[in-house]
């Protein structure tokens, strides 16, 4: 019966869900980068853990030829992404500037 809290008459609570999401960026040498996706999430409940769960994505990335003004942002969104969904390494152009490379050591 609807409403009813369902056949044990019991009103269950939603469990409390928490995930975050960190990247974390350590320069190796001058042009090279490990930039980690890091993904942590638990799931509690009445005052029990449901589930938990870590995934870190990292890799090394060679970034040449790139503005001082962009790189954070390329470490810190660009790389992630791309190694999180498997893309090959890139070479990035821009019209009248030195090419610019993004590349998994």
């Amino acid at each position: 019966m609807a409403g009813d809290g369902g056949a044990t008459g019991r009103h269950e609570t939603q469990p409390a869900i928490n995930i975050q999401i960190n990247v974390i960026v350590q320069q190796l040498a001058q042009t090279d980068y490990e930039v980690a996706l890091k993904l942590e999430g638990k799931a509690e409940s009445a005052g029990s853990v449901l589930f938990a769960f870590e995934l870190i994505f990292a890799g090394v990335f060679r970034v040449q030829n790139v503005p001082a003004e962009t790189l954070q942002p390329l470490v810190m969104i660009e790389c992630p992404r791309r190694y999180a969904r498997g893309e090959p390494p890139a070479r990035m152009e821009k019209p009248g500037a030195p090419e610019a490379s993004l590349s998994h050591c």
